[in-house]
């Protein structure tokens, strides 16, 4: 963490990198589906080979990340120094799309597994809420467009899933003489943190 003790920018700590918040989600999917966590695939991923003929798989990725306004909160550390929290709110929209036989089948075990806060307990340790796992869709075969033949035919369903995630990042404040600072509240924004 850098501080302002010796002057020039602070750089706020962005939190978990993209990757890791895709396998941690990517983890939860697998987890409650109770798919192979190899047939669980990050959309921007590593090419791997075609999952075999008959399987059930996932495919996932974040699509759309965005913010709402930073707020900045000021806290007395036990050493009287003073920190600043940046609080910034960053909605996460996720796509998931289930293939083959039980495609319709894992994406509302999805939806509802998600529902219940111990499935949801190791997105709240990343900070990461789920706000909404919406609707089932299969659509028709032919719309499975960048699907194989062989694993177009065997079913898709979709479910767009939305997080919100919450990066508290601290920001050290140096200060010689007294210091006051007001004390305030974290506001309730739905993020169960450790």
């Amino acid at each position: 963490m850098n501080t302002s003790a010796t002057g020039g920018f602070l750089q706020p700590e962005p939190g978990l990198a993209r990757s890791d918040i895709e396998r941690l989600i990517g983890d939860v999917i697998a987890g409650i589906t109770g798919l192979p966590r190899d047939l669980v695939r990050e959309r921007v991923a590593v090419p791997q080979a075609d999952p075999e003929t008959g399987a059930t798989w996932c495919s996932f990725g974040i699509t759309k990340r965005s913010e709402s306004k930073s707020q900045v909160r000021h806290y007395e550390t036990e050493d009287g120094q003073g920190m600043s929290r940046v609080l910034t709110l960053e909605t996460l929209t996720v796509p998931a799309s289930f293939f083959g036989p039980a495609c319709e089948d894992m994406a509302l075990k999805l939806k509802a597994g998600l529902h219940i806060s111990q499935n949801r307990e190791p997105l709240w340790h990343a900070n990461i809420a789920l706000v909404q796992a919406g609707d089932v869709i299969t659509p028709p075969a032919s719309s499975a467009s960048g699907v194989p033949d062989d694993l177009r035919w065997s079913g898709r369903a979709d479910l767009t899933l939305t997080f919100r995630r919450g990066p508290s990042s601290p920001q050290g404040k140096a200060a010689e003489g007294t210091v006051a600072i007001t004390h305030a509240e974290q506001p309730d924004c739905g993020i169960r943190g450790n």
